[in-house]
């Protein structure tokens, strides 16, 4: 294999070559961490220190099943108003659907604090057996409330999984 010249003119042979390399030189200076700071960064102020807390984070897992019923069910209503601002992430699995089912999806937030009035922005038809068996769902963020519904439509009523997470940004 070719020896190229490294940086400075120093072949890679030459620079591995000696017993007492360094890769940096950043003996003795202050410790440069993730967000590009020295160490005093968690002593200090600013704009950068105060965003480190917006770091998103999940709440425990929700889970469960839902036995469908015809009509339209909450799979989920996270009515927490306020600050922090919330989505959901995860799944819900559509391995029970078998031909002549209709299954939909809805999911739905609130604008307005005070008694809650959900509006409808997705909505999704999942028909007949499913080649993919499970469903990821993430919602847009929402400060008043969220709502993810299901309801089959048609077929036998099938009994549905899920698991998902609250999704919180301070």
């Amino acid at each position: 294999m070719p020896d190229f010249p490294a940086r400075g003119g120093a072949s890679v042979g030459e620079i591995w070559g000696h017993a007492t390399r360094a890769l940096t030189a950043l003996t003795g200076q202050p410790r440069t961490d993730l967000l590009g700071e020295d160490a005093t960064f968690e002593a200090g102020t600013g704009a950068r220190k105060a965003r480190i807390d917006r770091i998103e984070a999940f709440d425990a897992a929700i889970e469960g099943t839902i036995v469908a019923d015809g009509l339209e069910q909450n799979i989920i209503l996270d009515e927490t108003a306020g600050n922090p601002s919330r989505y959901l992430e995860g799944y819900v699995g559509l391995s029970p659907m078998q031909a002549g089912d209709t299954l939909i999806i809805r999911q739905y937030m609130s604008l307005v604090t005070g008694p809650t009035t959900y509006l409808k922005y997705a909505e999704e038809t999942y028909l007949d057996a499913q080649t993919l068996f499970v469903l990821f769902i993430t919602t847009k963020p929402a400060k008043y409330g969220l709502k993810l519904t299901l309801q089959q439509m048609a077929g036998v009523n099938r009994t549905y999984t899920y698991q998902l997470w609250r999704k919180r940004v301070a």
